[in-house]
């Protein structure tokens, strides 16, 4: 039996070691001394061995955590910037304040054809104001994503959320697309045009206008015919639309006259022009406005010269009959009559409505009573005073180079400020211009007074 010579346990048949103190044992035939695989041992020769970390590994270790820290918390930073709510918190903003400059960084106007100016963006943000509940409503539940649209009780796609491109390549940026409407056009004329972002395009059938933005806009019309040239605004209410699109008709205030002669061959003339057509063959003349700028009389030639109608302004009618006749004293006076009776209740209008142009095709736009006319509507209804006519009676006439002197009188009812309503007679002295063409205007009142 064999004993540890360091701490005495027994040793066993074939231990290199002992295994209570480690020591090792003499080979039995080598005599050589096995090395004892304790982990202790090579643990602490490794201690003895490793050597101490130096300050500037320790500093560079640190600095490459912080730098990651640092780094993480910058990328959670900037991708916070560029959510959707932020992107719709950004567009609410720019719609409550109409900032343009804010405006085009956050809303796309990829879908529209060519650019808008200033006027039209700021006028887009009025009109989405007016939808800001539904805005808001629609875009502030959590977690909204890209696709989704504001639309209205008509079925009109107002604005809508999409992906932009991505910032640095890494973050994803979104953006409010305004989503573009159509106008259907059409017009009581044939041949009308309309005017849109300075392109004019042709009212044929119905017209269909694209890429539409909404906002406070106006639809230009124009219509330009043989013997007279209209236009017509129309302005776009977008909530009349429906499913993006809007109908819009032009009305053009012009009208189709007959025109009738006791000489069927006669030539019609418009303005002092002539048509070069028979009044027989001249069927729904126009259109032409019916506001007075339009005058019309026929000539016929004869072996004796050449024959003219009195000039008629188309005043408020489809209906013109141009008669040849001879200038009697009894033909002249009813005309002057017919004439100055329609100025007097013209003037009349004028005054109880502050509206000169109802008074104006009448009188001559280089004459005193032009400008006198024009002041008197402006201070009779600026007080209050309203009048009714009550009759008119041409007492004398004198035919002169320019036309006529023209005496009449005149009877009103006159209602006062206080409400009293007092009858008043005049007698009125006017000078009547009498034009190439026939027609009648006024040039000036020559003198008034009390009855």
């Amino acid at each position: 039996m064999k004993f540890c010579k360091n701490c005495g346990t027994e040793r066993k048949a074939g231990q290199n070691f002992c295994n209570s103190c480690g020591q090792p044992f003499e080979a039995a035939q080598t005599g050589k001394t096995v090395q004892a695989p304790s982990s202790n041992a090579n643990h602490q020769t490794a201690e003895a061995k490793r050597e101490p970390m130096s300050k500037k590994n320790k500093i560079i270790i640190l600095s490459a955590a912080l730098a990651v820290v640092i780094l993480f918390g910058a990328h959670k930073f900037i991708a916070s910037l560029y959510t959707p709510e932020k992107t719709i918190e950004a567009f609410e903003q720019a719609v409550k304040s109409k900032d343009v400059k804010e405006a085009k960084k956050v809303i796309s106007f990829e879908q529209f054809d060519g650019d808008f100016k200033e006027k039209d963006i700021k006028s887009y943000l009025a009109y989405l104001k007016d939808y800001q509940s539904e805005i808001s409503s629609s875009f502030s539940y959590e977690g909204v994503t890209a696709g989704a649209t504001v639309t209205d009780n008509s079925s009109n796609e107002i604005v809508r959320l999409v992906k932009g491109d991505k910032k640095f390549g890494l973050y994803q940026q979104y953006k409010i697309e305004a989503i573009p409407f159509e106008l259907t056009v059409s017009a009581n004329l044939d041949g009308a045009e309309v005017e849109y972002r300075d392109s004019k395009q042709k009212v044929d059938e119905d017209l269909t206008i694209k890429d539409v933005l909404p906002g406070d806009t106006e639809l230009a019309g124009s219509y330009k015919g043989d013997y007279a040239s209209l236009s017509h605004t129309e302005k776009l209410d977008f909530d009349d639309a429906y499913a993006n699109v809007l109908d819009i008709y032009l009305d053009f205030e012009g009208e189709y006259v007959d025109i009738y002669s006791n000489i069927d061959d006669s030539i019609l003339f418009v303005n002092g022009k002539s048509t070069g057509k028979k009044v027989a063959d001249v069927y729904d003349f126009g259109p032409i406005p019916t506001d007075g700028s339009i005058s019309l009389h026929a000539e016929y030639e004869t072996k004796d010269g050449v024959m003219k109608t009195a000039a008629q302004k188309v005043i408020n009618t489809n209906y013109i009959d141009l008669e040849f006749t001879e200038d009697t004293p009894e033909e002249t006076e009813e005309a002057l009559n017919s004439f100055m009776e329609d100025y007097y209740y013209a003037s009349v209008s004028a005054m109880n409505a502050g509206e000169f142009s109802f008074v104006r095709p009448y009188l001559d736009p280089n004459g005193k009573a032009y400008t006198e006319s024009k002041d008197y509507v402006k201070y009779i209804y600026e007080k209050g005073i309203t009048e009714e006519v009550v009759s008119v009676e041409v007492t004398d006439y004198e035919k002169t180079d320019e036309g006529y002197v023209v005496d009449t009188e005149d009877v009103y009812d006159i209602t006062y400020e206080d409400g009293t309503t007092k009858r008043q007679e005049y007698k009125s002295s006017y000078k009547v211009n009498k034009l190439e063409d026939g027609a009648l205007e006024i040039n000036e009142l020559i003198s008034t007074e009390d009855k």
